[in-house]
């Protein structure tokens, strides 16, 4: 348990941790039920669900990316500049997806790691189920 109060590189606070985790579950968590809500208006969304569904999936790629820009500020030591100049790299965004990351930033806030990285890869894999089933 010493190593849940070490700072680590990529994680020297737990809120920031925490940003990164609930980024991936938030946006993966909405995307699977907009992909759901598709699958089940027979392809399409319904009026009164999209505004909702397109807003959530919104304000979910919104608190990842203040959760990547995060870690890329703790992996490379530098802030970015205010969005849209300022865009994550892709290796922040291949770092921040690896196993290992999920499940140090999981550790970090006292959650399983290895259950929480295979929750969030099942989400995923769930997510791209969907899509090939929506769009047929």
């Amino acid at each position: 348990m010493e190593y849940l109060q070490s700072p680590s590189t990529k994680f020297p606070t737990r809120e920031d941790a925490a940003w990164l985790v609930l980024g991936f579950v938030v946006f993966w968590g909405a995307t699977g039920m907009f992909a759901v809500s598709m699958l089940l208006d027979g392809g399409r969304v319904a009026s009164p669900r999209i505004l909702p569904l397109a807003s959530l999936v919104i304000a979910s790629a919104v608190i990842l990316e203040f959760g990547l820009r995060r870690l890329q500020a703790n992996l490379t030591g530098k802030t970015l500049s205010p969005w849209p100049r300022g865009i994550v790299s892709l290796h922040t965004i291949s770092q921040a997806f690896l196993p290992s990351t999920m499940s140090e930033a999981a550790d970090r806030i006292g959650l399983n790691g290895k259950v929480l990285a295979a929750f969030v890869y099942v989400l995923v894999v769930a997510d791209l189920v969907l899509l090939a089933v929506v769009t047929g």
